[in-house]
């Protein structure tokens, strides 16, 4: 399919190594998705079927499992990942953090990843684990100590062997992102994190959305404009749109790799290969050519 969509001579690399696309039945068997959230509905005939545990980050946790946000946005971002036919790592097992975005402070998100460490450490399941981070927070709303603090924790998870992905954020006119976690990804960024995967959207051209957060360090840009996700509100499907759900499915790409290839026991190793298959959209007529 990627050569049916390309025309011959046309200057760019289209990635023809590994020949004709087969999806494995593997599926991500045997891995393992965190998400940093609010919760998923179980219930959604997408992820009725998903293995999924809870932890419960503070201050104040929750005690049950719970999908406690009105945007049903974890719901959504997890059936790009896992779910039965929208993700790309099926059997992979899910992990997601419950809290109240009512109640919620930003200290929240950096327990959530303790408590994310802790499980990848005493499950020694580090090599088979993907994280996925789909938020940005704004870095006028962070002190240099809560910084500091998120760059340590996401440099710890991924010295365990796990993957850590986060969206570009959603922006006008394709402006750089604008948020953490995102920004540790710039390498002029006091606290960068080279192996970090950060992920824009793409249009459904495949050039890049002008509503996604671009810079020439986003790692890669996956679909999210005007796709298909789950909606717990009416058990059925929805559209959606932003680089929070452009994440989840790179992520479901990586739990899927990592389920193959039993080589790829570092965050490094799986930012290369998604890298390395990779490639660039020819430029649509009528479209900015710095979008392709």
């Amino acid at each position: 399919m990627v050569l049916l969509s390309w025309p011959p001579n046309n200057g760019l690399h289209v990635p023809t190594t590994y020949g004709t696309f087969r999806y494995d039945s593997s599926a991500g068997e045997g891995t393992a998705v965190y998400s940093v959230d609010y919760g998923i509905d179980l219930s959604h005939p997408e992820l009725a079927d998903v293995n999924v545990r809870a932890l419960y980050p503070g201050p104040n946790p929750m005690s049950s499992f719970a999908e406690t946000d009105r945007k049903r946005h974890d719901t959504k971002c997890m059936s790009k990942a896992v779910g039965k036919n929208l993700g790309l790592a099926k059997k992979a097992n899910v992990v997601a953090t419950v809290f109240d975005p009512k109640t919620y402070i930003l200290e929240h998100y950096l327990d959530a990843l303790v408590k994310i460490h802790r499980d990848i450490r005493n499950g020694n399941r580090g090599t088979m684990s993907v994280v996925n981070m789909s938020i940005s927070i704004h870095a006028d709303m962070l002190e240099a100590a809560y910084i500091a603090r998120l760059a340590y924790l996401i440099r710890e998870i991924i010295k365990l062997g796990a993957v850590f992905l986060t969206g570009a954020g959603n922006v006008r006119d394709s402006a750089p992102p604008y948020g953490y976690p995102a920004l540790f990804g710039d390498p002029a960024n006091t606290h960068h994190i080279p192996d970090l995967i950060v992920v824009g959207s793409t249009n459904p051209y495949g050039g890049r959305d002008s509503n996604s957060g671009t810079a020439d360090w986003v790692t890669c840009f996956a679909p999210g404009y005007y796709i298909r996700v789950a909606h717990s509100e009416t058990g059925g499907y929805a559209n959606a749109f932003g680089t929070s759900y452009a994440t989840p499915t790179v992520a479901g790409l990586a739990a899927y790799f990592r389920g193959l290839d039993s080589s790829l026991t570092t965050a490094a190793s799986v930012k290369a290969k998604i890298l390395e298959l990779a490639y660039r959209r020819l430029h649509m007529p009528g479209e900015r050519e710095d979008m392709y």
